[in-house]
């Protein structure tokens, strides 16, 4: 037998098979030791040492990002929920109910005073979407119930005194609802309005084309700006001017005079 088959046959041999099988073994448990001990002493370090600087800036904002999270959770929640609460309430109003009932007491509508109601409604709520559609809803009425009333001569002091509040409140308004086109129309010709029922043509006036000039597109009807235009018409007109005038002199005289 040649020298090389006997190497060939040696190689291949059974014995020297699980020989090479059991070395290659020991040789991976001496590794997966030496892994195991260096992980062991890392941990170790780790508790005896701590993190380093770089390691607690890292998980510092970590941590900081989580945080915001939940914070900003918790408060959009809140802020869903008080908008629920408000906007309830705020039906409640339109409806006719009192918010200033005792607890437990059904208040009888119509109420006694929904002028205080909304005032109150808004004054506490201030700043919210609620509080401007009580606001809106509240020059609605002033202005309402003073034009209703400025023929009785009895009551036409309070009449003037609740359109001027409406005139004042549709004015304030008009720099709240930009962001609104409609609401900010309403209150431009309603202020107008309330303008002309006081006498005061020139401030009139100025709402109406103030609320032309800014809305007025010929492409798309408009009827609030239809609405401004024939009350410029109006004023301008010498004939219907005159009557105004006399008109607002009636109004404005003290009853009995």
């Amino acid at each position: 037998m040649s020298a090389e088959r006997k190497k060939s046959e040696g190689v291949t041999a059974p014995g020297h098979i699980a020989a090479t099988k059991s070395a290659t073994a020991q040789r991976r448990h001496e590794l997966e030791q030496n892994t195991l001990a260096e992980t062991l002493q890392k941990v170790k370090l780790f508790f005896t040492e701590g993190f380093s600087r770089s390691t607690w800036i890292v998980l510092g904002i970590v941590a900081a990002a989580v945080l915001l999270y939940f914070i900003w959770r918790f408060f959009a929640h809140s802020s869903d929920d008080k908008n629920s609460e408000l906007t309830v309430k705020l039906q409640l109003l339109m409806e006719g109910e009192s918010l200033s009932a005792k607890e437990g007491e059904k208040a009888l509508i119509p109420r006694a005073d929904p002028e205080k109601e909304f005032t109150e409604f808004a004054k506490a709520n201030a700043g919210t979407v609620q509080a401007r559609i009580a606001e809106f809803q509240l020059a609605r009425l002033r202005l309402t119930r003073g034009e209703l009333e400025l023929g009785s001569p009895n009551s036409r002091r309070q009449a003037l005194e609740s359109i001027a509040k409406a005139a004042k409140d549709y004015e304030k308004l008009q720099g709240e609802s930009s962001d609104v086109p409609l609401l900010h129309q309403e209150a431009l010709l309603r202020a107008g309005q309330a303008r002309e029922c006081l006498g005061e043509f020139d401030k009139a006036q100025s709402n109406y084309e103030k609320l032309i000039s800014e809305y007025k597109n010929k492409d798309k009807p408009n009827e609030f700006v239809k609405a401004a235009e024939e009350a410029v018409e109006r004023l301008k007109d010498p004939t219907k001017r005159k009557v105004l005038e006399e008109l607002a002199r009636t109004y404005t005289k003290e009853p009995g005079s």
